[in-house]
């Protein structure tokens, strides 16, 4: 009776570690933000805003950083910025910079531009390393990578910025 609970308290176990690793692999659909393919501003935003040009770059940088934040490298949580992101944000830090004497715009596009900085301050920088890739050629790799706390704080700061400004 004794061996018997011991088996059955060792497959308990055994199937909570098992359980407790497959439940670690991968990413999972709740680091994963969800919204729909046209990002539209909210009325009383895009009234403030009133420049078409800026809202197309908005829905431009919100779509492009979700996508890239759904998509980040799984090992060091990196976000990709490209050319285009990086013009379209530069649209809006622009318009920004142009609209200063009106504060709800200058807030909000400052606000919206944001998250490019929450980006930023969470990617960390390591010494470089030196490796071997699959083919045995040396390679230097940049040792950046962005820490599971850092990324909660990228998805929560997107997560606002949706709810906030985006229908």
């Amino acid at each position: 009776m004794n061996k018997m609970r011991n088996k059955f308290i060792m497959c308990i176990v055994g199937l909570m570690v098992i359980l407790g690793i497959s439940g670690c692999s991968g990413r999972g659909d709740k680091d994963m933000i969800n919204i729909s393919n046209e990002l539209k501003l909210k009325q009383e935003y895009a009234s403030i805003i009133d420049d078409t040009i800026v809202e197309d770059a908005i829905s431009t940088v919100y779509t492009s950083i979700v996508n890239k934040y759904n998509n980040r490298d799984e090992d060091t949580n990196l976000i990709e910025m490209d050319d285009d992101l990086l013009e379209a944000l530069n649209i809006i830090q622009t318009s920004a910079q142009l609209s200063m004497d009106d504060d709800n715009k200058f807030n909000s596009l400052l606000d919206l531009a944001s998250i490019f900085t929450v980006i930023v301050d969470g990617t960390k920088y390591e010494e470089p390393l030196l490796d071997k890739n699959e083919n045995g050629e040396y390679i230097i790799e940049d040792g950046a990578h962005i820490s599971q706390e850092d990324i909660l704080l990228i998805k929560d700061k997107l997560t606002n910025n949706l709810n906030k400004y985006f229908e």
